[in-house]
């Protein structure tokens, strides 16, 4: 035991669990304020206010420990108006918004628990006049007081200055496959579109797991699709031609995410050559406009010309679903179509 500052403690505690700290609170608060103090003369009483702050393997440095046990001490005086005589266990994944610390140990704790989300959004295959065919997203929620569900674009940055990435992907790819599996069960040409980092696109040992995962679901050429972001592809061409061939070779097809952002995306697809690639948004937010529609058919008709296959997303409204029909995309995606759903609902 230590004295912190003033009238602050600092106790260290091993081995314990979170129910065992919980009752060492419990304890130690009634001790105190069962008390009957001697002060010159006279009898008084106190009361004490117990931070918790469990210290883990992904845990901060010290200092931040100490500044969360405070956080969560000055949080007791908030709940008790400044009466205190109770104990607050301080919970990183109610900081993951403010505090990039606990944001990062609420997602080394999400890879860990499973606690991250998936959602899957279909997608409408023209050729085939199908919607077995699904994109994956990634969410996590947090134990807040709004119950906040945070979007990658929201952590990743995070998880990439803590190299979480490689660990988020493999839990992606591994929990969509298990999902599909079930549903493949059933519906046998369900298939996943799954998005992918950077840490993943120069990651050796991609095509041995994608083949696994593949072969877990029954081994059929297409039923998994990885997609890369268009700027992570450029930043690394030559590892990423590479990479797409490796991944072809086990059945596994590849996907361009946020395609025709960069000046360079049709000598992009010609050089790696996936098989599909989905348009970047701005392309069509500005659909409506005669010459945005001519720019989008004529950037489809030249990757079809590479034998590239294109799926047009964020089809939101009747008007612009109206036109996705005539821009020569293979695959169509939208709320207007359907929204994301935590289960696989393949339409028959």
């Amino acid at each position: 035991m230590s004295r912190f500052s003033d009238t602050a403690f600092t106790i260290l505690v091993e081995d314990k669990s979170t129910t065992e700290l919980e009752e060492l609170a419990k304890h130690i608060g009634s001790r105190i304020s069962d008390m009957l103090i001697e002060v010159d003369k006279r009898t008084t009483s106190t009361t004490v206010s117990i931070g918790i702050v469990k210290i883990e393997t992904n845990t901060a440095e010290p200092s931040i420990v100490l500044e969360r046990a405070m956080d969560a001490i000055n949080q007791i005086m908030i709940e008790t108006s400044n009466h205190g005589g109770t104990y607050h266990l301080y919970d990183p994944s109610e900081h993951a918004n403010s505090d990039d610390h606990a944001l990062a140990e609420s997602l080394v704790d999400a890879i860990a628990n499973s606690r991250f989300e998936l959602s899957f959004q279909p997608i409408y295959d023209i050729n085939n006049d199908r919607s077995d065919f699904f994109e994956v997203y990634l969410r996590l929620p947090l134990a807040d007081a709004d119950n906040t569900i945070l979007t990658p674009d929201q952590f990743m940055a995070v998880a990439k200055t803590h190299k979480l990435l490689e660990k988020i992907d493999r839990w992606v790819l591994i929990n969509a496959c298990k999902k599909v599996n079930e549903v493949r069960k059933t519906h046998p040409e369900a298939r996943l579109l799954v998005q992918l980092t950077s840490a993943s696109l120069i990651d050796k040992k991609l095509p041995s797991v994608a083949s696994q995962l593949i072969k877990a679901v029954g081994g059929a050429a297409g039923v998994l699709t990885l997609q890369f972001n268009e700027k992570d592809v450029s930043d690394h061409l030559t590892v990423a031609k590479t990479q797409f061939a490796a991944l072809s070779q086990v059945s596994c097809q590849m996907g361009i995410n946020n395609f025709g952002s960069s000046a360079k995306s049709i000598e992009i697809v010609s050089f790696v050559q996936p098989d599909m690639v989905r348009l970047a948004r701005s392309y069509v937010d500005g659909i409506d406009s005669a010459d945005n529609l001519e720019t989008v058919k004529s950037l489809i008709m030249r990757t079809n010309e590479v034998n590239v296959d294109v799926l047009m997303p964020y089809i939101e409204d009747a008007a612009t679903m109206s036109v996705a029909w005539s821009v020569g995309a293979r695959y169509l995606q939208g709320y207007y179509l359907e929204e994301p759903s935590s289960t696989i609902k393949v339409a028959t």
